[in-house]
């Protein structure tokens, strides 16, 4: 296997990279070259940094909470890479280190905050043992993908076992809070009368009453207390119980908890961190691309608002629907690509009553399965077509609701790959920042 210095593999990767960016290539090339001829070039660059690497994995919330914690932590000066486009491989990591490297390989920041999903997490594990781990949830929404939800499971398992400072676990989820690890356990939780807004894999699917949750975990160090709109109430345990109130610019109860696990992570990262400055970052955090993004633009004189909201499975696109108007003219858009999953059954699993009274269109590859569903609970259904771009721009042109200052409101719920088309188009209406790359 061909080795070559780390000066030498950093010139070589950045040279692959400029060129694949002129020809708008795949992202992660430039990491797949370089891992060819310096096997140990991610592990050089990692070990440079003194806080080591905190990994992010779970089915869901992956890159807002990561966006949150990356947030908190450069709120105290910490300098924090990540992969902010979200590329889950080893060379896709590497190619982000390669935008920010030196021209000698030299990776200047203090820790690196890695989203990464659960099965390339168990294999990144195997190249590099991270210093803490913050583990999400299990849900069953691409198991076409990582096969059964045990096996999901195993992979955030092996994750936890082979971290080495501080392990964070989800309390709630029933899979991920019995986890073992020789390294420290930390929990995030909800209260109990946040329950139903949160439910967990083995309530969504009837099989909660075959596992016992503990009633209390001694080490949760972070747990949603209440919530009002966008105003939540965090209490934290650090030397003594404090409750912190805060209101979000982010979109959606769901994020909500994801804030929750960030500082839980945070919290364990720079323990002896203000905490008042946590919460006022946390204030200042914006929605992740696609995840509750607002778009605004003018067209043909009428200001239009659109919210671009990513929907991956049952629980989360119940929650979408619940935190995202009614009243908005909506779009669904569905494709079954690799990374959406083939598998859309789930939306059988979906409640859409709520949209009863919407004026719904649907798009995507699977435009006319989700037409199908929402006829199904009594749904009427404008528009069904399988070209985004001609469904976008017939939504846009249609009369919707507005306020009072003649503003239109407009909802597009979307699969990943659907979401990241619908970007790009709506990208022709209004200045949107490059996916992972906004501020």
């Amino acid at each position: 296997m061909l080795w070559i210095s780390q000066t030498l593999t950093t010139i070589i990767g950045k040279t692959i990279r400029a060129i694949v960016r002129l020809k708008s290539g795949g992202s992660a090339y430039p990491g797949y070259i370089v891992e060819k001829i310096n096997p140990e070039y991610l592990v050089n660059c990692l070990n440079q940094l003194p806080l080591g690497v905190a990994v992010i994995s779970g089915t869901n919330g992956k890159t807002t909470t990561t966006k949150i914690t990356t947030k908190l932590l450069q709120s105290t000066n910490l300098k924090v890479f990540t992969n902010p486009t979200g590329s889950n491989f080893v060379r896709g990591i590497i190619s982000a280190i390669l935008e920010k490297t030196s021209f000698s390989g030299k990776l200047k920041f203090d820790i690196a905050i890695l989203e990464l999903d659960e099965a390339h997490a168990a294999q990144f594990i195997k190249i590099y043992k991270p210093k803490y781990s913050l583990l999400l949830n299990v849900t069953r929404d691409q198991l076409d993908r990582f096969g059964e939800i045990d096996k999901t499971a195993s992979y955030l398992q092996t994750v936890a076992k082979n971290t080495t400072q501080t392990v964070v676990l989800n309390a709630n989820d029933s899979h991920i809070s019995k986890f073992k690890t020789p390294a420290k356990i930390a929990y995030f939780d909800i209260n109990k009368n946040l329950q139903n807004l949160f439910p967990n894999d083995d309530q969504l699917h009837g099989s909660a009453q075959k596992i016992t949750r503990p009633k209390t975990f001694p080490n949760t160090v972070c747990k949603l207390h209440s919530i009002n709109h966008k105003t939540a109430e965090i209490e934290v345990k650090n030397k003594t119980i404090k409750k912190y109130k805060f209101t979000s610019q982010l979109k959606g109860v769901y994020n909500l908890y994801n804030a929750t696990a960030a500082l839980a992570l945070a919290s364990q990262i720079m323990p002896l961190a203000d905490m008042k400055k946590f919460i006022l970052a946390l204030e200042n955090v914006k929605p992740a691309f696609g995840r509750g993004e607002t778009i605004k633009f003018t067209k043909n004189g009428l200001k239009k608002t659109v919210e671009l909201i990513l929907v991956k499975n049952p629980s989360g696109f119940r929650l979408a629907l619940k935190s995202f108007s009614n009243k908005a003219k909506t779009l669904i858009i569905i494709n079954d690509n690799y990374a959406d999953s083939r598998d859309i059954s789930w939306l059988w699993d979906v409640d859409f009553s709520s949209l009863a009274q919407t004026n719904i269109s649907t798009a995507g590859s699977r435009a006319y399965d989700m037409a199908l569903k929402l006829s199904h609970d009594k749904i009427i259904v404008a528009n069904a077509d399988e070209n985004i771009e001609l469904a976008i721009s017939k939504f846009l042109n249609s009369k919707t609701n507005h306020s009072t200052d003649n503003e239109y409101n407009y909802n597009i719920f979307a699969s990943y790959t659907a979401m990241l088309e619908a970007r790009k188009i709506l990208a022709k209406y209004a200045q949107i920042a490059e996916a992972g790359l906004e501020k």
